[in-house]
């Protein structure tokens, strides 16, 4: 994902936002959809590493496309719900570990459905893309230069986010016996970080 932040907007630029969108909700798909066929290990890390190359391109397409067509007073509550919305959607979906186990290929069905399904809503809009001015290419010294509080919370932030996510379900399942406990306290931290994001934005 850090590579695919720094590394996906020329190609966001060139193809437009609609077309980079469907490229890379395309590549999760099949990304996914590889997952649920094999799990040699060597495979997993690089179909890993690719969707979430693919991810952050995703995450560049919808935020840039936001921060273009929002005005300054309406930018924080665009944000803001977009927020809720990939929060909520993460909430949810750990409920998904209750309708099927790790060693079968439904779960991976589902997840390659909801990704082909997300390419829909730009396929089929009338909207144009936004248009964006060449970005000027910033490293990680000049976002430091910029806004050191930005960069240092955010940082931290993802670390401990990917902290939670990862360990926080391992731990669960060694103190609870069902797995849709597990589901339902990861729903519950999950959806904890939607609750200010209204407010604040």
């Amino acid at each position: 994902m850090a590579l695919g932040a720094f590394r996906n907007a020329p190609l966001i630029l060139r193809i437009g936002h609609i077309r980079a969108f469907s490229a890379f909700a395309a590549l999760i798909t099949v990304a996914i959809l590889s997952m649920g066929l094999t799990y040699f290990l060597v495979l997993w890390c690089l179909l890993r590493a690719l969707s979430g190359y693919c991810l952050a391109g995703l995450y560049i397409v919808i935020e840039s496309w936001i921060l273009k067509e929002s005005t300054v007073k309406t930018r924080g509550v665009f944000l803001a719900l977009y927020m809720i919305a990939i929060y909520g959607a993460s909430a949810s979906g750990q409920f998904l570990l209750n309708i099927g186990s790790a060693t079968s290929s439904l779960l991976f069905t589902i997840a390659a459905i909801l990704a082909a399904l997300s390419i829909v809503p730009l396929a089929t809009t009338r909207a144009g893309n936004p248009v964006i001015e060449e970005p000027s290419a910033l490293n990680v010294l000049d976002l430091f230069r910029l806004s050191p509080s930005g960069l240092v919370s955010c940082t931290c932030s993802g670390l401990m986010f990917g902290a939670i996510s990862a360990f926080v379900p391992l731990y669960l399942r060694t103190i609870l016996t069902d797995l849709s406990e597990t589901a339902f306290v990861m729903f519950l931290v999950l959806m904890g970080g939607v609750l200010l994001q209204y407010p604040v934005g």
